[in-house]
């Protein structure tokens, strides 16, 4: 499993992101999570930059490390019951793209 962290390395818990660096790691964090998850990078594009963030830290694609919904939260600047609406959200989103093809 490849991880955006082979190039970078840090904690989620240190980290303090703002909507501006996220958006800049938007194309990185797409090719990351559709070599790891069974999604194309066209069904993750719908996703906003922070529900890309929020599945690519939870599912450990960042530093190797599954994040917790706090850590993420802390990260981001927002509660963790946020991060797992936002999860969940997102993982619907493109669960159901997948199935409109099928």
């Amino acid at each position: 499993m490849k991880t955006y962290a082979s190039t970078r390395s840090y904690s989620i818990e240190a980290m303090r992101l703002t909507d501006h660096k996220i958006e800049r790691m938007r194309g990185e964090l797409i090719e990351t999570i559709s070599r790891n998850l069974p999604f194309t990078k066209d069904d993750l594009s719908v996703l906003l930059s922070r529900e890309l963030y929020i599945i690519a830290a939870r599912f450990g694609f960042l530093n190797g490390e599954e994040a917790t919904l706090e850590a993420i939260g802390n990260s981001l600047g927002i509660t963790r019951q946020r991060v797992h609406f936002m999860l969940g959200r997102a993982l619907k989103r493109i669960r159901s793209l997948n199935r409109g093809m099928a």
